[in-house]
């Protein structure tokens, strides 16, 4: 096959679904990317659903952040903003990749807060790894392509674009569960197919044949027949056997589905699996990624007829984008009356200090980057005030949050941290497992969620930044943690191997368990005022974990509940999350597109 890079211009998509979870869709999805990347690309990589670990493994193939798609969670305007964003389209403010510049004001953070590798670690590699994807520039860190050594990657043939780094040519969906699977057992809300028709975007549909010939067929068919208007570009098999499975494959597919090409065989492959743990697979970067990604390109050269895939894919329709950007997602149940944050009044950072203002008749976008021309875009640029839509800050300084970033904290929606940046964040990485101090001068703490109880020994030994922590959170500024950053906030965390003492924020104690103790979509009101809004906000997210609180907080600890929620049908689950003071904690992982008043709130209440 070709290694010749073909002319592709606009950028080409496709979403990469499997029949069911599985069936080898993240193997097949990675060893595109890397191919592709590989012959030159530059691919922008997205997640359909709330998976965190398939994003890591994305960016370790790309070199580039991938972008959660969620219907339930972000809306159908949310999906588009954010897949818009991902290629810089027209009318989607771009990917912030100078969320990962250096300080020009000459006031760095101590030196394990701007490390390369600190960098490229946030972005989803391993640690130690060669940073051969960060490119320096005037101050500003930009992603190029994935440029492995043993990859021997041939440099880039499209340009930069006017915001520094290089615009993608091939974007590529990994799907969620099986293509059909999604919040709804009748519709396909929450689905890949809802991503695929919403997004006007063609399928290639992975099986796993083993132990199967025309049955094959059979499942294309029903797949492609179940939702009226999708579109299925074509067929990867995989863990196909030897020559006879293949020829069996190969006439059934040909006869029964002759609109759905034979785009590749995979054969059965042990070592082109990734290892799984409770939440999942294994995190990027905790095995040689460099030359599993090569040897896997080197099957999908091999196994895949990659020109044909690029042949069948089609360019990306314009995103369209509606005159009014909504707020929030409707509520899947009657909810608290939205407060002054949810009210469409711009919120405007005045000499460091938000207040509200005057509604007008323009958003304002503030750059702080060069333009193409090289001119500061320092002056507000204007677009159209949507109807309701969310406060808008006019970024005047911003305001410095620390937010945790290594082994134990990785789970962190790549939009978040884009809204948040928009909202006026200056987003800080730290590492609770290596540093000793928050990193100088942050407003604001944010924990992800991540795998603490992994690596609870090492946290615990940390005594300095367990201090550092506690020690800020009494000064009143907001800190917040989800999951595995909540269960940080605690002061203990027992495993398997013992008790250990975490920050000792919140007066909690939690336990990992060997089953699960929660799964799902979550819609979250908030029950009083906090960092994320007014009494009566509410968000929505997702929630995945093992472990579960040992006893509830006694009364005098002066905790109150922090969440009121819902499930995806809009059953009430009673209360979740606690909080105390400006400390909030909760095993609910946020989406803030669900609400993009609450980015601003945020950084309004950090500031």
């Amino acid at each position: 096959m070709s290694e010749a890079r073909p002319s592709i211009a606009p950028a080409h998509a496709c979403i990469v679904a499997g029949t069911h979870s599985g069936c080898g869709k993240t193997t097949i999805t990675l060893g595109l990317m890397a191919a592709l990347s590989r012959r030159g690309h530059v691919v922008q990589p997205y997640k359909a659903g709330p998976d965190f670990i398939d994003p890591g493994h994305h960016t370790a193939a790309t070199g580039r952040p991938s972008i959660n798609l969620d219907g339930w969670m972000c809306g159908p305007q949310g999906v588009r903003v954010a897949f818009a964003r991902g290629l810089h389209a027209s009318g989607a403010r771009p990917w912030p990749h100078d969320l990962f510049s250096r300080p020009s004001d000459g006031n760095a953070p101590p030196a394990s807060h701007t490390t390369w590798e600190r960098i490229w670690t946030a972005l989803g590699h391993p640690p130690g790894n060669p940073a051969p994807l960060l490119r320096h520039e005037g101050g500003t860190v930009t992603v190029a392509t994935h440029a492995a050594p043993a990859c021997g990657v041939p440099p880039l043939a499209n340009p930069p674009s006017a915001h520094g780094h290089t615009v993608p040519d091939i974007a590529i969906i990994e799907g969620v569960m099986g293509l059909h699977d999604g919040a709804s057992a009748t519709t396909c809300t929450g689905s890949t197919a809802e991503l695929a028709l919403l997004l006007d975007l063609p399928v290639v549909l992975v099986i796993r044949a083993r132990g199967m010939a025309r049955s094959a067929a059979a499942m294309a068919m029903g797949y492609a027949a179940l939702e009226p208007g999708l579109r299925i570009a074509g067929v990867i098999c995989n863990e196909v056997g030897g020559p006879g499975h293949r020829e069996m494959l190969r006439d059934a597919l040909a006869h029964h589905c002759p609109a759905m090409p034979l785009l590749g065989m995979v054969p059965r492959d042990a070592s082109l699996g990734t290892p799984s743990r409770h939440l999942g697979l294994a995190l990027a970067g905790e095995r040689d990624e460099t030359t599993f990604l090569a040897g896997l390109a080197d099957t999908i050269e091999q196994h895949v007829d990659i020109d044909a895939l690029l042949k069948a894919i089609t360019p990306v329709a314009p995103v369209r984008m509606d005159s009014a950007l909504p707020q929030a997602c409707p509520p899947v149940a009657a909810s608290a009356a939205p407060s002054h944050m949810m009210s469409g009044e711009p919120l405007r950072h005045v000499s460091g200090t938000p207040h509200l203002a005057a509604p007008g008749p323009t958003i304002t976008d503030v750059a702080e980057t060069p333009d193409a021309a090289g001119t500061s875009e320092t002056s507000a640029t204007a677009a159209p005030a949507p109807a309701a839509g969310p406060p808008v800050i006019a970024v005047v300084s911003r305001v410095p949050v620390a937010v945790a970033r290594d082994e134990a904290f990785s789970f962190l929606y790549a939009e978040n941290l884009a809204l948040l940046f928009e909202a006026g964040m200056d987003v800080r990485f730290f590492s609770p497992l290596a540093d000793t101090s928050l990193p100088e001068g942050v407003r604001g703490v944010l924990l992800p969620g991540g795998y603490p109880e992994l690596h609870a020994k090492r946290l615990a030994a940390n005594h300095a930044m367990r201090t550092a922590l506690r020690d800020f959170a009494a000064t009143g500024q907001p800190v917040h943690g989800e999951c595995g950053g909540y269960m940080y906030l605690m002061d203990i965390l027992e495993t398997s191997e013992g008790s250990f003492p975490m920050s000792g924020c919140l007066p909690l104690r939690c336990r990992m368990d060997a089953r699960l103790r929660a799964l799902g979509y979550r819609e979250a009101t908030l029950l009083d005022d906090a960092a994320f809004g007014s009494a009566g906000t509410t968000l929505r997210g997702h929630e995945y974990h093992y472990s579960h609180l040992v006893d509830a907080p006694a009364a005098h600890t002066g905790l109150t509940p922090l969440w009121q929620v819902r499930d995806r049908r809009g059953r009430d689950m009673g209360t979740e999350g606690w909080c105390c003071r400006a400390i909030t904690g909760s095993y609910i992982h946020l989406h803030l597109a669900s609400n993009l008043s609450a980015a601003h709130a945020f950084v309004a209440a950090c500031a």
